[in-house]
C-alpha cells in the first residue's frame, strides 16, 4: 500500500554555491512535493551532483534555505535515514566476497545504531525489498561481482530503499548501462513510486529515458533554466541555450 501524499519532501530557497571560486549554481528555488517523481537535466558541469549534495546536507550554501522534511539537512536527525541515496556508479572490488542480500541488508546500517548487529527482521526487510525490486530468488546469495551491470546497479537501488525510505535521490543510475538494462532499471523505480509513494530525485542527462517516466522536469546548468511537465520543457525556448545546443542533437 502507497503511503498518503501529502507535504513538501525538500525545498531550496534562493540557494547559492561556490567552489573554488567558482559559481557553481546560482540562486536555485526547488520545491518537491512527496509523492512526485523529478527529474533534473543538463549539461556536463551543470551543478546537477552539487544540487543533489546541497539537498543531501554534504555541501554547504553560500547563501539561501534548504529544507529536507521541513528542517536543515544537518538537523533533519533520524529523518535523514528517510532518505535513499543511489551516488553515481563507481567501480568496486568484483571479487569482494558478499552477496546480493548482504548489498541490499547494509541499507540498514543507519536503523541499526551503534553496536548492534543485523537482526531478523532486517534480515527479512532485505529479503523484502529484493523482491519488490523483481530481483531473481536464485540470484540473491551470489556475489555481487558475478552479477551483471543491470543486476548490481537493481542491487544497489535495494540498498537505498531497504531503510524507512521516503525520498529517493538517484544521480545518473544508469550510467553505462545498456538500453535493456536502463528501461528495466526506470521500470522498477515507476513500479516504486507507485506502489510506495516515494518522492523521486533523478539527476542524469539521459532525456529520453526519463521522459518516459518523470512527471516533472528541471533544466539546469548553474541556474534554473526551465522547470514544468515533460512537454513544457522539452518545447521550451531556453532549453537550447542551457545546453548551447539542442540536447538531443
Amino acid at each position: 500500500m502507497g503511503r498518503d501524499v501529502t507535504g513538501t519532501v525538500v525545498s531550496l530557497e534562493d540557494v547559492c554555491v561556490t567552489i573554488r571560486g567558482i559559481p557553481v549554481l546560482d540562486h536555485i528555488n526547488l520545491t518537491l512535493d512527496e509523492g512526485s517523481f523529478t527529474a533534473v537535466i543538463g549539461p556536463n558541469g551543470a551543478g546537477k551532483t552539487t544540487l543533489v549534495r546541497v539537498i543531501l546536507g554534504l555541501v554547504r550554501p553560500d547563501s539561501g534555505r534548504v529544507r529536507l522534511f521541513g528542517k536543515p539537512p544537518a538537523g533533519a536527525g533520524n529523518q535523514k535515514h528517510q532518505v535513499g541515496y543511489l551516488p553515481q556508479r563507481q567501480q568496486f572490488d568484483q571479487g569482494f566476497p558478499v552477496s546480493a542480500h548482504d548489498v541490499v541488508m547494509m541499507g540498514r546500517v543507519g536503523c541499526l545504531g551503534l553496536f548492534r548487529f543485523p537482526a531478523r527482521a532486517d534480515k527479512d526487510a532485505a529479503r523484502e525489498t529484493l523482491h519488490r525490486i523483481g530481483f531473481p530468488d536464485d540470484l540473491t546469495g551470489k556475489p555481487i561481482g558475478e552479477l551483471s551491470g543491470g543486476q548490481q546497479q537493481l542491487v544497489f537501488l535495494g540498498r537505498a530503499l531497504c531503510s524507512h525510505t521516503r525520498l529517493l535521490i538517484l544521480d545518473e543510475p544508469t550510467n553505462g548501462l545498456d538500453l535493456v538494462a536502463q528501461r528495466t532499471f526506470y521500470r522498477v523505480v515507476q513500479e516504486l513510486q507507485r506502489d510506495l509513494g516515494l518522492t523521486i530525485l533523478v539527476v542524469s542527462h539521459d532525456i529520453s529515458a526519463l521522459a518516459g517516466c518523470a512527471d516533472r522536469m528541471v533544466c539546469l546548468n548553474g541556474s534554473i533554466y526551465a522547470d514544468g511537465n515533460i512537454r513544457e520543457v522539452l518545447s521550451s525556448s531556453r532549453l537550447a541555450e542551457a545546453y548551447g545546443t539542442t540536447p538531443l542533437e
